[in-house]
């Protein structure tokens, strides 16, 4: 997973809605997966808090979003161990019940 930070540099319209559609900062990410040999829904960007005084919702709610898409990944990933775990475990046990009994 790679996220990309300060990408309001790039393109200021993203710092007022960081959930928002940008085909140029589409460009970068798909460049930096290509690039990276990873997939480009692994590929995210953030807006960062630079010199503001309050909180502003569309900075934290890229953020939540950035969080949210994370922890999809980790749970995916986790599946996947847990799946592979318990076939490496089903295939330990089964090859090992066929060698005690196979008597040829």
């Amino acid at each position: 997973m790679l996220l990309l930070t300060r990408v309001d540099e790039l393109n200021t319209s993203v710092r007022k809605n960081p959930i928002g559609k940008f085909p140029d900062l589409d460009q970068l990410k798909l460049k930096a997966s290509t690039n990276l040999n990873i997939g480009s829904n692994r590929v995210l960007y953030n807006v960062n808090y630079v010199s503001e005084d309050k909180r502003n919702f569309a900075i934290d709610q890229g953020t939540y979003k950035v969080i949210e898409r994370v922890t999809q990944f980790a749970v995916q990933r986790m599946e996947v161990e847990v799946e592979n775990q318990k076939s490496a475990t089903t295939t330990t046990t089964t090859s090992s019940s066929k060698k005690r009994f196979d008597w040829s």
